[in-house]
């Protein structure tokens, strides 16, 4: 029998706050650099709300994240993004 892995997998929410705090932005902070209230990053972490593609992308830049595994479609860490 195969010995199966549990592996640790971010839901988006918790990728959106761990990029957040990556670039050592409060959820008022990152709000206010969206042009959003804070409630809407909060809903965004929580998952019971989702950011439009343009704010993902905005997010991504400000936190120097790739989009890709800010959508959770790579499990890598977070790199840079390449200038």
């Amino acid at each position: 029998m195969k010995h199966m892995q549990a592996e640790f997998v971010m839901t988006v929410g918790e990728r959106l706050a761990f990029a957040r705090k990556r670039a050592g932005l409060n959820q008022a902070q990152m709000a206010a650099e969206l042009g959003v209230v804070r409630q809407t990053i909060s809903e965004y972490e929580r998952g019971t709300s989702e950011p439009p593609i343009r704010r993902l992308v905005a997010i991504a830049d400000l936190a120097d994240v790739s989009l890709d595994w800010l959508c959770a479609r790579r499990d890598s860490n977070p790199q840079p993004s390449d200038p």
